[in-house]
């Protein structure tokens, strides 16, 4: 019988339901259990750690973050890997970009995420509740510290273009373009996913990639679905998750990844 020792889970059409909610105080009761058994919790997400805090609040120094998909990576408050990429490496994604002025760039360095000042306030607003309050500059080109990852929200009849256009010149630099859902599309560093990130935290509390659970919804889930043979997947995640993952369960916005944890933690075999 196989010990899980990690419950890795994503949260937007995950964990969270469609309005970004979920059981807190069922929550609170399943992590105190967690800690009993000997568990770990990771929220793997593509969002901001400020945004995964705003979620976790209560146990923002306890459990393990993979933010930034994968870019940004911590045990509580402890960082184990920031991977920023630098301006050089994305001048030729700066570049392109002005081509496509129905876009939203998003750059996200570890402590503050950027927007350009040209962008109105209703498209601002269009951010929420992934982006509160971006700090505005006039060009991406001012910012002076790594970027952990380029956010670009792509409206639907935009995408395939825009990714046809930045996809070489991206792998020209070592990088990469993941759709993270919610019509972004984010550019990373080429050894960047939620995948690798885990590992950091997984070596770090010395836990084999068997004994891991995890649960995603998205494509830039499938890496970390494919790690572990406990993987999970909810009725409403994309093709390519759900045939990464070993077992599909209920539909998010009836807390399906709460009852698959409150089933595997009375003991329940996988």
């Amino acid at each position: 019988m196989t010990t899980l020792k990690v419950f890795a889970v994503d949260m937007d059409g995950t964990f969270l339901d469609d309005h970004k909610q979920y059981d807190k105080p069922r929550f609170l009761r399943q992590l105190a259990t967690m800690r009993q058994q000997g568990i770990h919790f990771v929220a793997a997400s593509g969002n901001r750690l400020a945004t995964l805090h705003r979620y976790l609040p209560e146990v923002k120094k306890e459990i393990g973050f993979v933010a930034e998909n994968g870019g940004y990576v911590l045990d509580g408050e402890k960082i184990l890997l920031t991977a920023g990429m630098s301006q050089e490496q994305l001048a030729p994604i700066f570049a392109l970009l002005p081509r496509f002025p129905r876009i939203i760039t998003v750059a996200c360095c570890r402590d503050e995420a950027f927007c350009l000042s040209s962008l109105s306030e209703t498209t601002l607003n269009a951010l929420h509740p992934y982006y509160v309050s971006p700090a505005r500059i006039a060009a991406f080109t001012e910012i002076k510290e790594p970027i952990l990852k380029l956010a670009i929200w792509i409206p639907p009849q935009d995408r395939e273009n825009l990714i046809t256009t930045l996809t070489l010149p991206a792998r020209g630099k070592s990088l990469r373009l993941v759709d993270s859902g919610n019509c972004f599309t984010d550019l990373l560093r080429n050894d960047v996913s939620k995948a690798a990130g885990l590992r950091h935290l997984l070596q770090h509390w010395q836990v084999r990639d068997g004994e891991v659970a995890s649960f995603g919804d998205n494509s830039n889930d499938v890496e970390m679905l494919r790690m572990t043979p406990f993987s999970f997947a909810p009725v409403n995640a994309k093709e390519s998750a759900k045939k990464a993952a070993r077992i599909i369960i209920g539909n998010n916005n009836d807390n399906a990844v709460q009852n698959t944890i409150d089933y595997i933690l009375i003991g329940n075999p996988l």
